[in-house]
Formats: C-alpha cells, structure tokens, sequence
C-alpha cells in the first residue's frame, strides 16, 4: 500500500511520508506545529520527522517561523505550495485507501478503523 501511495504522489514531488507530516499540519490549529509535536502525533523519531521536515522545507511545501509562545521552538507552516496541493493530495489518499479498503463490508471498515483509534490510543498512553 506505501508503495502504490508513494507512486500515486510522486507527481506532486511528495512521498507518503510528506503527505502525513503535511496532513497533520493541515490539521492543526492555525495550520502549525513545532518539530517536537510531528513527533508525538506521529510517533517517529527526531531524525526522521528532521530529514521529512528539511525536504519539505527544500521543496517550498513548509516554512519554519519563530514562535512567541517559546523562543526554543520553531513554528512549522504550510506555504501557499501546500495549500495549492491539498485537494490533489487528498484524491490520492482517498483513491489508495479506497482500493485497500474495498474488500471489506462497511461495517468492516467501521471495526478497522475502531481498532487502529485503540491502537493509536495505546500509543499514546505509554
């Protein structure tokens, strides 16, 4: 499945990684994170959330701001670029997901996706 993502948005110079890190900018509050919060929400590692960051940062998708309510941090953006790729992004995401999920019933998917929130809930609680 990583892979089929990963050439589904290849044409927008992104890798699947980049699109989750993108997405949860998207997300948040005022579209902005700092590095330490990609990490906690997604689970990765300090290296890996940097080397996703700096190419993002590289291909004009994101831009790291001061951020006033703590000098040590800095404020991950999206950028106009991002913005412009949103709808597109999604079609990949809902296209990929859409062939992975179309074995199961739609009750399938609602118990799939009950189990991954308890996943994820545990992860966080540890």
């Amino acid at each position: 499945m990583v892979e089929e993502f990963n050439r589904k948005v290849k044409s927008l110079e992104l890798t699947s990684a980049q699109v989750l890190v993108l997405g949860c900018l998207d997300q948040a509050e005022e579209n902005e994170l700092c590095q330490k919060d990609l990490e906690e929400i997604l689970n990765l590692s300090n290296p890996t959330i940097t080397g996703i960051v700096k190419r993002l940062e590289a291909k004009g998708f994101i831009e790291r701001r001061s951020w006033e309510k703590d000098a040590r941090y800095k404020r991950i953006c999206l950028t106009e670029k991002a913005r412009d790729i949103k709808t597109e992004a999604l079609s990949c995401v809902s296209e990929v997901w859409g062939r992975f999920l179309s074995c199961l019933t739609p009750e399938e998917v609602d118990t799939l996706i009950s189990l991954l929130y308890k996943i994820q809930n545990n992860q966080q609680n540890h």
